[in-house]
């Protein structure tokens, strides 16, 4: 059996890849580790859309035109299975209700968290497989629907409360931020490997988004920041490297510059 897995994690790719070299049969793993929950949301596939939402984009990382056109050139009918594996998560659920809404073809779904280091077992993934869930038409419209509703909330955050994507503002996530720091410095980069997992494991929040909301922070001056160094001690390597994309300036000097600062409560 030829098995086509779409995630929208590259860390759950990373694991069924893993896996498939121990199962028998053709596995093929495709992934867009895009941010739908806080980035520009596409309409669709086409060109002029992917360049509109990739400019948008938070994060240096996230994935090229060239990714997004490997995914529309796809024929999911040379395979005998196509499964979407997801979480719970509204970054993943909107991967989920986007191939629902761009792709007309029989499909199945997993609900698993593929985020750990160690791979599933072959064991595993095959009782997963063979109880992946058809999506059927009434929940193909449901999901399309649900897709269309987010549809021009660009940069607007989302999470899942209850079962149900709902749009939050900037200003929940900076609170959740405001609430791990103290008036005692910290140094930025121990203090995002710390919420981290945090926010990601509650709300899929990446790396690069808590990132740029701390900048944010700082440039409407609720975070201070102290013990800023432009330049690092070891030119082979900066003890921080911003992820983010956009460009932000604090009181006229670029943030991108600094490689080393600590931040707490204004």
């Amino acid at each position: 059996m030829k098995i086509l897995h779409l995630t929208s994690s590259a860390a759950a790719a990373g694991n069924l890849q893993q896996t498939c070299r121990q199962v028998s049969g053709r596995n093929e793993v495709l992934y867009l580790d895009y941010a739908f929950d806080v980035d520009a949301v596409p309409v669709d596939l086409s060109q002029g859309e992917i360049a509109r939402c990739l400019a948008m984009a938070h994060s240096k990382y996230s994935p090229s035109e060239a990714v997004f056109e490997r995914l529309d050139d796809t024929d999911f009918a040379d395979y005998d299975k196509v499964i979407i594996w997801h979480t719970n998560h509204a970054q993943s659920l909107m991967f989920l209700y986007f191939i629902c809404k761009n792709f007309d073809y029989p499909m199945y779904h997993i609900e698993k968290d593929l985020s750990n280091i160690t791979p599933i077992s072959v064991e595993e993934y095959n009782a997963l497989v063979d109880s992946a869930k058809l999506i059927t038409d009434q929940e193909r419209e449901q999901f399309i629907a649900e897709y269309n509703s987010l549809l021009g909330t660009d940069g607007i955050p989302k999470v899942v409360e209850n079962g149900k994507i709902v749009r939050k503002s900037k200003d929940f996530v900076k609170s959740l931020i405001l609430d791990e720091l103290g008036e005692k410095p910290e140094s930025v980069y121990p203090f995002v490997g710390k919420v981290y997992p945090k926010f990601h494991k509650r709300f899929g929040f990446d790396f690069a988004y808590i990132e740029m909301m701390i900048l944010e922070l700082i440039q409407d001056e609720e975070i201070v920041p102290s013990d800023i160094e432009t330049e690092p001690e070891d030119e082979r390597q900066s003890s921080f490297e911003f992820s983010i994309s956009l460009d932000f300036a604090f009181r006229g000097k670029p943030i991108k510059d600094w490689f080393k600062f600590s931040i707490a409560l204004a």
